[in-house]
């Protein structure tokens, strides 16, 4: 219980609150009843003056019953807040079952902890969120919409929306909604006409735009419902494709073939640029000016890394 007095758990205020509360309303009783409380301590003290064998005089059974009554209600009051606790976060919270003050501990020092934006895409960006989110919840994840993987690509043809792939993969690395949430997100139907290779993640976050009429709060409201910690967020909301020029002169489209610029095109990239250009997501460039740390995503130069700054 004594965790519950360490600096900075924003819960003392709180204790102190519920004590001066509890002490009002004692005041109140006793002003209010104080005769009657004098006479049932009377009849009490003398039931247990004659139990333990003490005279009147020596007013022995008034002092036990005194500490009898401070030391059941203290007793009580200790055990009902904690469990109360408990179940409240056990109820609410199943998933973050354990010590109360150690929640409070891990809880304080993940909201104390820097500010950190990681920019990228692709699979190496979600490793790195999934152990940043142990160290802090002040995470930006800033990523790259050039991806046209088939069925990002799909999506962003029919539903005329940025590819939701690597961002729906950041908020599935952020979540704290429980493995079968993350794994239903990352669920691809395997069967159907229709619906053969889609995510169900991508679905969610495609209808999610629809239902909130923008892209961008697709995505937050998605990230709301998963409980993630921090928030995700494109690096624009420009449509655009990644395009290269190769040393041979070649010009190619679409982040896959600049991906695979060696094996089909046997040729190395001399520029890199978008077409059309876009602006950054100001969201996204306000994240970085007020970031404490910017770590750079681990992931492919050419498509994860170098189009976020083009």
């Amino acid at each position: 219980m004594l965790r519950f007095l360490r600096p900075g758990l924003s819960v003392k205020r709180w204790l102190l609150s519920v004590l001066f509360g509890s002490l009002f309303l004692l005041l109140f009783i006793v002003l209010a009843f104080g005769d009657e409380i004098q006479l049932a301590m009377g009849i009490i003290g003398r039931q247990l003056s004659a139990l333990f064998q003490l005279s009147p005089q020596q007013y022995g059974g008034k002092l036990i019953a005194e500490i009898l009554f401070f030391a059941v209600g203290l007793f009580l009051l200790v055990l009902g807040g904690k469990r109360l606790i408990a179940f409240l976060i056990n109820a609410l919270l199943p998933e973050k079952k354990g010590k109360i003050a150690a929640l409070l501990s891990k809880s304080m020092n993940l909201g104390n902890a820097p500010n950190v934006v990681v920019i990228g895409g692709g699979t190496g960006l979600n490793s790195l969120l999934r152990g940043l989110k142990e160290h802090t919840n002040a995470i930006t994840a800033i990523v790259s919409v050039a991806d046209e993987g088939s069925h990002s690509r799909k999506i962003r043809n029919e539903f005329g929306l940025l590819p939701p792939g690597d961002i729906r993969n950041c908020i599935v690395a952020l979540s704290d909604s429980g493995p079968l949430m993350a794994k239903l997100l990352e669920y691809r139907f395997s069967e159907g006409k229709e619906l053969k290779g889609h995510n169900v993640g991508n679905l969610l976050i495609a209808a999610l735009s629809r239902i909130t009429g923008s892209f961008e709060k697709g995505v937050e409201e998605t990230g709301k419902i998963l409980a993630i910690r921090g928030r995700v967020l494109p690096v624009s909301l420009g449509t655009t494709h990644l395009c290269a020029e190769l040393e041979n002169g070649k010009l190619i489209r679409e982040e896959p073939n600049v991906e695979e610029h060696k094996t089909k095109h046997q040729s190395e990239i001399k520029r890199l640029f978008l077409d059309p250009a876009v602006q950054a997501y100001k969201p996204s460039l306000d994240a970085i000016k007020d970031a404490d740390v910017i770590v750079i995503g681990p992931g492919s130069l050419y498509t994860s890394i170098l189009p976020l700054r083009l």
